[in-house]
């Protein structure tokens, strides 16, 4: 069988002509230090949170269903690179919006020992669960016998919650890897 290793998130190999157009609409994940310093140092690495982010890795792995022959589709780096990843402008305007109210503290707030950096980790988990389900039903519905799997980090699920915001074992359980 054959199955596509599909890199989530990462845009390392981007021109630098595309990652600064990404970087100018805002796409890109800006960690901790850097939000907190204001500054708009950002990843080679789509911010999980932002829409246009969500539905780009939903159309390329779809596309690859549609267009080749092959038996699934292999998510990985499906999750974030550490709980320091992502306090962009974008994820604040999300979260703000989710939680119900504006912040004051931002990034602090949700970051370490922050009144809101439990809510913030579980809206992290909400919105990876939330793309692979909604990757999932995609490819499952051009073609029912795809098997979509993951390259899932193995460490214990507290750390993976704080770090990765990776719940592939309510994934499994759910139905949304196969």
């Amino acid at each position: 069988e054959v199955h596509v290793w599909r890199i989530n998130w990462q845009v390392h190999g981007a021109s630098n002509q595309t990652f600064d157009a990404m970087k100018e609409q805002r796409r890109c994940i800006i960690e901790f230090a850097d939000a907190k310093a204001q500054n708009s140092n950002a990843q080679r690495i789509l911010c999980p949170t932002a829409p246009r982010n969500r539905q780009l890795e939903k159309d390329a792995m779809v596309e690859v269903i549609e267009k080749y022959p092959v038996h699934g589709i292999q998510f990985d780096y499906m999750r974030y690179g550490g709980e320091d990843q992502c306090f962009c402008d974008g994820c604040r305007e999300r979260f703000e919006a989710w939680h119900g109210r504006e912040l004051d503290a931002w990034p602090d707030i949700c970051y370490g020992s922050g009144a809101l950096a439990e809510k913030y980790i579980d809206w992290r988990v909400e919105l990876m669960t939330a793309s692979v389900k909604e990757i999932s039903d995609a490819i499952h519905r051009v073609r029912p016998a795809a098997r979509v799997s993951l390259a899932a980090r193995t460490a214990p699920w507290p750390n993976r919650r704080r770090h990765d915001a990776q719940h592939w074992e309510d994934w499994v359980q759910k139905g949304y890897l196969d």
